[in-house]
Parts: C-alpha cells; sequence; structure tokens
C-alpha cells in the first residue's frame, strides 16, 4: 500500500516490522521499488534476499533484472546459470531486455563503423524480445544510414 502512494521509507519500515518474509514479500518490496522508479533500492533489496537465503523466483528475476546495471546484470545472470538448469523463458527475455540497454553504447564504441547489417541485428532483437525503447534507437540509425 506504501509503495502504491510512493512512500518508499514507509513500505520498507513496514515490510521490516512483519514477522516473517517469504519470496512474495520480498517480490512484492522489489516491486515496489521498481514501480517507484527507484532501481537501486530494487537491486539492494535483491542482494539482501539473496544475502539471507531466501529463496528467489522467476518474478524475483524478472523485476530485479530490468533495473540491474551492466556489472550487476552479469552477476545475476552468472547465478541464473548455476541457479537454473533450464532456462526459464521470461527470465531470458529479461536478460536479453537488460544487456540491450547496453548494446547501443558497446555498437557506438566499437572499432567498426556500424553499418546497416549491425542496426538491424539489433532492431530485430528489439523486435523479438519487446524493447521499444532501443528498437526506436535503432530504427532511427537505419533511417539515417538509408539517407546516406
Amino acid at each position: 500500500m506504501y509503495s502504491k502512494c510512493g512512500r518508499s521509507r514507509d513500505a520498507r519500515n513496514m515490510f521490516e516490522l512483519m514477522d516473517k518474509s517469504d519470496t512474495v514479500t520480498w517480490n512484492a518490496m522489489t516491486l515496489g521499488f521498481v514501480d517507484m522508479q527507484l532501481g537501486h533500492m530494487a537491486v539492494e533489496c535483491f542482494s539482501e534476499l539473496q544475502r539471507m537465503g531466501i529463496k528467489n523466483d522467476q518474478t524475483t528475476l524478472c523485476t530485479v533484472l530490468p533495473m540491474c546495471d551492466l556489472r550487476c546484470g552479469k552477476q545475476v545472470h552468472a547465478y541464473i546459470r548455476i541457479r537454473y538448469s533450464d532456462p526459464i523463458v521470461p527470465v531470458w527475455n529479461a536478460l536479453v531486455h537488460m544487456y540491450s540497454k547496453y548494446a547501443i553504447s558497446f555498437i557506438e564504441k566499437t572499432p567498426l563503423k556500424p553499418d546497416k547489417s549491425i542496426w538491424e541485428a539489433l532492431f530485430s532483437a528489439c523486435r523479438v524480445y519487446q524493447n521499444v525503447d532501443v528498437g526506436t534507437i535503432a530504427a532511427e540509425y537505419l533511417i539515417c544510414l538509408e539517407s546516406e
């Protein structure tokens, strides 16, 4: 309730007063931080969940991955590869979404001049994984290349 009102401190205080916390309550707390656009707190919440040894699930992972920077995302990815022997589609979609945030920077810093095929590859991945934000940027690059 406090999260829905944007009161992160009150939400956290109420959470800490609970007698019992489990995966569901941790997911609710993490999602609350995401909803309030407090990604750093969502990642911190996930880290705390890990330290306490509380089991997470695909909801936990799908909630926290979009909030991760590249270093954190790689750590979560390594954890997923160890913990889950079979890929779970929503989790892998969240991983692709997280990595795609860094694709633009990677492409722009590459020693090669990015050509149409590189931007098409990124655009295609964005279509498959429904990453509209990065897909829009890739489309803009493609349009610029077409006009040259």
